[in-house]
This record gives structure tokens, C-alpha cells and sequence, in this order.
């Protein structure tokens, strides 16, 4: 029973010691890639096969401290969630390495991680503590950079988002200023100019030989004309200015049947304007000056040889009415009267032709 027993033992001994070896031969090798992981700066996966190598082992040692300690250092810096494992590392490396059996260089070495990973972790309360007494949104931006996934960011993103929501706000009223700063300067650059359009449309009247009619010896009735363009003035004060401008005018006449022939002229108004209304009132207004028109085209269902191209025509102008104005523009509302002057139409007739209509017109004054 004796030597039975000293087999026994002696068998249970040899098996533990070849289970022993094998596992110290694994970790070998996942220790192994984990150096080689490091050396090409892959942290996470030296830290996993740390991880095994201990697994294997069933415990750790300095040599696999030392390594993790470098990497858990490294990673620190891009997250603070690795600085309660380096604290580990750090703790049990000084437990259970002999400084007198160590390399003195590499030991030297973890002591000034430990000493620098003190000096940070204090830093970082010095910098946890002025942050939650400052209104800075620098401040807070520099202590993400700095700490990324710190513990705390959690406890400070409230803030961090009002100091957010407070500089958008800056940002746009700022934006704000500049753009009326710049508005502003458009505007004193250009003080009283003023630039609108106008639109104006009626019935002509025909006048030969100093006889009024609505016809032309009962061929050509229904004389119908339309104006329209935009213009360019000058308000000497809030009521006063003067304007030019340039546009179009369509003349047509029409018989009783099908025949009908328009013209086209190119038109440049020059008038003064007064106007009694100021801004967010409504007034009245008055335009008198006069509108110079120059034939372009004729369009005609008359069988005709030839156009017939009128010569230049100046009209005297003169509308008025209601004013209604805002901050800067004024719209007029009014009749148009265009007063007659001669025209020839066919070549035939030396006719006068006026226009009674209404007209509308905008006014936006730089001021």
C-alpha cells in the first residue's frame, strides 16, 4: 500500500508538472504576440492577449505587468476609461516585483509612468474643479479634448450643452450686426437713390384735325395702350425726388373686324415725384413730367407694303393717387393721364393720341 500510494503521488506530480509546463508554453506565445502587437502599436489587442496569457497562467507576473502598464499608459491618453486599469497595474506591479531582482532601467521606467500618471490624475481634478466654476465654453471643449470619455462628462453636459445653445445665440447676433453693419453702409453709400418699376394701362383718344373720335374715319376704333419698365431716381428728402427710367409701350388700334396694327416703343420717363406719406402711412402722391417713346416694331394684320414706323414721340405725363409706404418702399395707386401728341398711323392721318388709365408703381428708397 506504501509504494502504491508513492506512485500514486509520484504520478499526480509529474502530470501537474507536465500541465504546468504546457500552460507556461502557452502563455509563452500569447505573451509573445502581444509584444509583437505592441510593436506595431496595435494596444487593444496587446492588452487581449495579456488577457489570455494570465487566463493560461492563472495569475500574472511582472513581465506581462510591464507590458500591460506600457499599453494601458499609451491608451490612457486617447481615453480616460483606461486610467482605473493603469491604477491596477501600477499597484499590483510595486506588490509583487522585487526591485533588487528587476532591471533597474525598466523598473526606473514604470516608476516614472506611476509618478506621471499621479501628476495627470491630479491635474485633472485641478481641471474638473475650475470647470464646474466657469461659464467657458473653451473651457469645457478643452477638457473633452484633454479627458475624452472622462467619468465626469456625463455630470457636465448640461452645461456644456446651455454654454452651446448661449454661443449659437452669440454667434447669430453677431452674424446679425454684420449683415445690418453692411446694410447700413449700402445704404449711406447710397442715401435717397431709389429703384422701382411702373405699369400703367387705358383707353387712347383720337383726335384729328382737331376733332375728337373714338374712330378714324370708321376704320380704326378701340385704341388701347399699355406701359410698363423700371426706374431709377433720386429722393431729395422724404417727399421730393426725381426719376428716370426705361421700358416699353404697346399702342394697338383696332376696326370693327379682324384688322388690327400695334406698335411697340421704347420708353424713357423723366418726371418729379412728391409723395405725403411717410413710413407705415398712406397719403397721397403726384407725378408730372414726361415720357419719351421711340417706334421699335409693328405688328399689323393688314395687308401693307411697308411698316410704318411712327416718328419719336414725347407725351407729357401725370399721375396721381394713393401712397401706401412701409419702412423703405412706397407703393402709388392712381389714375395716368398721358397727354396727347401727334403721331402717324398708316401714313394717312396726322393724329393726336392721349392715354386716360390707371397706373401702378413701386418706390423703394435707400435711406
Amino acid at each position: 500500500m506504501y509504494k502504491q500510494a508513492l506512485v500514486l503521488l509520484a504520478l499526480i506530480f509529474f502530470s501537474q508538472f507536465g500541465l504546468a509546463q504546457t500552460r507556461e508554453a502557452e502563455a509563452k506565445v500569447f505573451f509573445s504576440k502581444a509584444e509583437e502587437h505592441f510593436n506595431n502599436g496595435e494596444l487593444k489587442a496587446t492588452l487581449e492577449n495579456l488577457d489570455a496569457a494570465v487566463q493560461t497562467l492563472g495569475n500574472t507576473n511582472p513581465r506581462i505587468l510591464y507590458l500591460r502598464i506600457q499599453a494601458l499608459n499609451a491608451l490612457s491618453n486617447t481615453s480616460w476609461s483606461y486610467v482605473a486599469p493603469l491604477d491596477s497595474a501600477l499597484d499590483a506591479f510595486f506588490v509583487i516585483t522585487d526591485q533588487s531582482k528587476y532591471p533597474k532601467e525598466k523598473y526606473d521606467e514604470i516608476a516614472s509612468i506611476s509618478v506621471d500618471h499621479k501628476l495627470k490624475k491630479k491635474q485633472y481634478e485641478q481641471d474638473f474643479e475650475r470647470l464646474q466654476h466657469s461659464d467657458s465654453l473653451t473651457l469645457f471643449e478643452d477638457f473633452e479634448k484633454k479627458y475624452p470619455n472622462s467619468p465626469h462628462l456625463t455630470s457636465i453636459l448640461p452645461k456644456y450643452n446651455e454654454l452651446l445653445e448661449r454661443d449659437k445665440q452669440r454667434k447669430e447676433q453677431r452674424q446679425a450686426a454684420l449683415a445690418e453693419a453692411a446694410a447700413s453702409k449700402f445704404r449711406k453709400q447710397f442715401r435717397g437713390f431709389s429703384l422701382g418699376f411702373w405699369a400703367n394701362g387705358g383707353f387712347t383718344n383720337a383726335e384729328i384735325d382737331g376733332m375728337s373720335d373714338m374712330t378714324i374715319d370708321g376704320e380704326l376704333s378701340g385704341l388701347v395702350s399699355y406701359s410698363g419698365g423700371i426706374t431709377l431716381g433720386y429722393m431729395f428728402n422724404k417727399h421730393f425726388g426725381i426719376f428716370s427710367g426705361v421700358g416699353v409701350t404697346k399702342v394697338g388700334w383696332s376696326d370693327a373686324g379682324d384688322n388690327s396694327i400695334n406698335n411697340m416703343y421704347l420708353s424713357i420717363p423723366v418726371y418729379f415725384q412728391a409723395i405725403s406719406s411717410t413710413k407705415r402711412k398712406a397719403g397721397v402722391y403726384l407725378q408730372a413730367g414726361a415720357i419719351y417713346n421711340t417706334f421699335l416694331t409693328q405688328q399689323t394684320t393688314l395687308d401693307l407694303e411697308e411698316s410704318y414706323a411712327d416718328e419719336a414721340i414725347f407725351h407729357p405725363i401725370v399721375s396721381a393717387g394713393l401712397s401706401l409706404r412701409n419702412q423703405r418702399a412706397a407703393w402709388l395707386l392712381g389714375p395716368f393721364v398721358k397727354f396727347p401728341s401727334s403721331i402717324n398711323v398708316l401714313d394717312l392721318y396726322n393724329i393726336k393720341v392721349g392715354v386716360i388709365g390707371f397706373q401702378v408703381s413701386l418706390t423703394n428708397v435707400y435711406k
